[in-house]
C-alpha cells in the first residue's frame, strides 16, 4: 500500500531562553562519549478528521510549550535537542485506514 504524505509545515524547535554562562561548558562522563548516537525515526499516522483538527492557537501553543520544556535538559539542548524537529501538521493524500510505522 502507497501513502503519500503532504508536510504543511516544519519547525525547528528551539530552547525559549538562552543556556546561562555557567552551563555552558559540560563535562560528558566516558559512557556518554563512547556510547554511539541513536535516532530511532517513527511516523504516526492518523485519518483527517475535520472536527478534531487542532486549530493554528493550539498548535503554536503545542510548540511555545515544547520550547520551554527544552529548557529542562540544559545544558545538552543547545547541542542535542535545539534541532530537534517538529512536524506539528502532516495530512495523508489517501484515504487509506491509520497506519503506524
Amino acid at each position: 500500500m502507497k501513502v503519500e504524505v503532504e508536510v504543511i509545515s516544519k519547525e525547528i524547535i528551539k530552547p525559549s531562553s538562552p543556556t546561562p554562562e555557567h552551563l555552558r561548558h559540560y563535562q560528558f562522563s566516558f559512557l556518554d562519549q563512547t556510547s554511539p548516537l541513536v535516532y530511532n525515526p517513527l511516523l504516526l499516522f492518523y485519518e483527517f478528521n475535520a472536527e478534531t483538527q487542532p486549530n493554528i492557537t493550539e498548535i503554536s501553543n503545542h510548540l511555545k510549550n515544547l520550547s520551554q520544556s527544552l529548557d529542562s535538559f540544559l545544558p545538552t539542548s543547545p547541542t542535542y535537542i535545539a534541532m530537534t524537529k517538529a512536524y506539528p501538521t502532516l495530512k495523508l493524500k489517501s484515504t487509506a485506514n491509520s497506519q503506524m510505522f
